[in-house]
């Protein structure tokens, strides 16, 4: 799964939302307006790497939710749970930056 934030786009973009062995942010273009917009999306982090809220992540996905979708996401979260990468106070999920 890959959220997709280009500085020109207002809202990030879910790329491959049925992946759920993979987690990444990549950033397009200017990366102080992309980290300001993401940060608009409540995605938050230190450059290096971000914590993205769950919620963003199921409505991103858009049609691809189905009970199907959130077994895997339950998995996914449980899994970063379990090595540190989700916070369960904010209901987000820790993920690597990549700037293009």
């Amino acid at each position: 799964m890959e959220l997709r934030q280009s500085a020109v786009r207002a809202a990030p973009e879910l790329v491959a939302p049925e992946d759920f062995t993979a987690l990444k942010v990549v950033v397009d273009g200017d990366r102080d307006e992309a980290l300001r917009r993401l940060g608009r999306a409540g995605v938050t982090g230190d450059g290096e790497h971000v914590w993205i809220p769950a919620e963003l992540l199921r409505t991103l996905a858009g049609r691809a939710v189905d009970s199907d979708w959130e077994a895997s996401l339950s998995g996914m979260i449980a899994y970063a749970l379990s090595r540190g990468w989700y916070d369960e106070r904010r209901g987000a999920v820790r993920a690597h930056l990549e700037y293009l």
